[in-house]
């Protein structure tokens, strides 16, 4: 009799609240999963939600009034904290808006292009630049080139499918309109291989003399062509012998 009596096994979802259910009969030997006691949720859905909501925190910052994020701080006064174990060491936080910390960084009187002075002077990002040498400025939590900042701020959105390239050839120029045109990516690397005073493999000149074109309208170096002819003429009678 006794062992027909059927026992339950039950625990709540802690995202959606029902119940988790194992049945076993009494007396029965208990055999639950490895994983039924240290279930949390009742599915993978229920578990992605509730992770997805502990990214944003209900806490506060014991420091400020900004959302906590780690170990009770918020990402300023956690740095702090870590380094000198007090997270208002320094006093306040100067938290600038996009405006400020991006005019305030930028110069504008930069040098004038040599071979396009029509264009005027660059708008030179004195802040941090990325190995490339463009600007880069922190927008809601995510680092961003500075000229496509500039550009959507004073003219507007960069149509679908071009890039801003660069007509005075310098990487940290973020002069809107005079200085940056919307092109495809095909557009701007053969722009970017015509401004090339010197060829990549050895640094020749680019001259009327050492310049020719390939079938493809690509240029190319004539002293690299013959150094690379030079090479092979040994391995191709080698072969040949």
């Amino acid at each position: 009799m006794t062992a027909n009596v059927v026992l339950l096994d039950l625990r709540r979802c802690e995202w959606c609240d029902s119940v988790l259910v194992r049945k076993r009969y009494a007396g029965q030997k208990l055999e639950a999963p490895a994983d039924f006691y240290g279930r949390k949720f009742c599915d993978a859905a229920c578990a992605l939600e509730a992770r997805r909501a502990s990214r944003v925190s209900n806490t506060m910052c014991v420091a400020c009034d900004a959302p906590a994020k780690t170990a009770g701080f918020c990402g300023p006064h956690y740095k702090r904290n870590l380094r000198y174990g007090d997270p208002t060491a320094g006093g306040p936080l100067r938290i600038l808006d996009l405006d400020t910390r991006l005019w305030s960084q930028i110069d504008k009187d930069g040098p004038i292009p040599a071979h396009r002075p029509e264009l005027g002077p660059c708008w030179v990002w004195t802040g941090q630049l990325n190995n490339k040498g463009y600007g880069l400025v922190c927008v809601e939590g995510r680092k961003r080139a500075v000229h496509i900042v500039v550009y959507e701020i004073e003219i507007g959105p960069v149509p679908k499918g071009l890039e801003l390239d660069h007509l005075c050839r310098n990487t940290a120029c973020c002069r809107p309109g005079a200085h940056t045109e919307p092109v495809t990516h095909a557009e701007n690397q053969r722009r970017a291989g015509e401004a090339l005073t010197h060829c990549r493999r050895a640094g020749h000149l680019y001259t009327p003399e050492n310049t020719y074109r390939s079938p493809r309208g690509e240029r190319r170096c004539r002293e690299c062509g013959r150094d690379r002819d030079r090479q092979r003429s040994p391995r191709v009678k080698a072969a040949a012998a």
